[in-house]
Order: C-alpha cells, then structure tokens, then sequence
C-alpha cells in the first residue's frame, strides 16, 4: 500500500471505529456493498441517502472498500464526486457519458463506433480529449514494423480483440 491509501485507511479506521462505532461501520459497509451490487455505479450522496448517514460518512465507507479492493473507483465525476462500482459493472459508467464536456462526447462516439483508434491519425484535440476520460478510452502500444505506436480501445472492447 502506498503512502497516501496508508494515510486515508488509518484515517478511515479512525473516523469510523472511533467517532460513529465499529458494529455500526461494518453494517454500513455491508449495505453500501449490497447496494452497488444492486443498482451499479454509484456516488457518495446516493449511498449517503440510503445508509442514513452524511456523505463524509459514506465518503470514508466507500474509501474502505476501495482500500480493501471490493470495489472500484471512476476517474468519471458527477459534481465532483466519483462514481464508485464493481468489478464488472464498468458498462454502467457508460450511461453518463452524456455529462462529459462535448469533445469527450465526440471522441467518444467516434472510438466507440472504430472500437480502435490509432493515436497519430486523430486531431490533437481528440487525442486530449481520449487522455481524460480514462473509464472510457483504454490506451495500448502495439509494433507496426520496427516502430511502436500508441492505440486508443474502447472500454468495452476486450483486450484479444
């Protein structure tokens, strides 16, 4: 574990065993576990709502299962909150595509209808925009003759393709 997961989980551990109980923590855990695998991604507030508790709360929850890897976390934001999801459920991340700013959207319209996009042929503005939304545009280097290139594959398109 790096030093910033080390630093948030004791943070984490403390905030939850000592300011709002351990037995209390653990079944907030499981209800937030239970509804991402129920409704898929998922932010804090949402969560918040449903375990009956304030967002820094279902934050510092959310860290923890992040932390111990039974979830995952999206670079994709709504209101500055992360999406939170499982293994699995990445395809639900694909329905706020329509949040993102315009020339995300367009260079994801065009990488989702080529699945794979060669870095070199597309506009510099693509190319930046393919860089920032990460959940969505999977980059990958592949040898053409003796040089290697830089590709762009849709999230959803298996890695063997």
């Amino acid at each position: 574990m790096d030093a910033t997961l080390t630093k948030r989980y004791l943070y984490t551990k403390f905030f939850c065993f000592f300011m709002v109980g351990e037995e209390s923590f653990f079944n907030k855990k499981e209800i937030a576990l239970r509804l991402i695998r129920e409704k898929g991604p998922l932010i804090p507030s949402q969560i918040s709502q449903e375990i009956h508790t304030d967002i820094l709360m279902a934050s510092a929850i959310l860290s923890e299962l992040v932390i111990n890897k039974e979830i995952l976390v999206s670079n994709l934001k709504f209101g500055g909150s992360p999406f939170y999801y499982l293994k699995g459920q990445e395809c639900g991340l694909e329905k706020y595509i329509e949040r993102l700013h315009e020339k995300e959207k367009k260079a994801l319209v065009l990488l989702k209808k080529e699945k794979v996009l060669l870095d070199k042929n597309i506009e510099s503005v693509m190319r930046v925009a393919l860089r920032n939304v990460k959940d969505f545009a999977k980059p990958f280097e592949a040898k053409i003759g003796e040089r290697r290139e830089l590709f762009w594959r849709w999230f959803l398109l298996p890695k063997e393709e």
